[in-house]
């Protein structure tokens, strides 16, 4: 998705190979976070590219929608994902092993 939005760089960096459930959820935040006109403007820039292999369906969808830009939409969306990554990082792998460590203590009890 940040390829398809970010698609004016000089440098374009190539689509990573996608399945067709994840082509669904990037059509399912573009439609959420209302960004139809960057991803539009990014399948156009990127149409000769040999894994641009999002469905037909969901191509003619993206398209066709008369949605106009708005650039805070897209200023939440990157609001969003920054707020998703620096929840990831706030856990740290210690605390991880410690909380299956004590599931497992838990699972184990509760088995006996």
């Amino acid at each position: 998705m940040e390829r398809l939005l970010d698609n004016e760089t000089a440098e374009r960096e190539p689509i990573e190979p996608m399945t067709d459930w994840k082509w669904n959820e990037l059509y399912k935040l573009t439609t959420a976070f209302h960004l139809t006109p960057w991803i539009a403007e990014g399948l156009r820039a990127y149409a000769d590219d040999f894994f641009m292999q999002m469905p037909e369906t969901l191509q003619q969808l993206i398209m066709a929608s008369d949605e106009e830009k708005n650039q805070e939409n897209l200023e939440r969306f990157y609001l969003y994902v920054d707020r998703s990554q620096g929840a990831l990082h706030q856990i740290k792998p210690n605390s991880l092993k410690a909380y299956f460590r004590d599931l497992v203590k838990t699972v184990t009890n509760i088995e006996e």
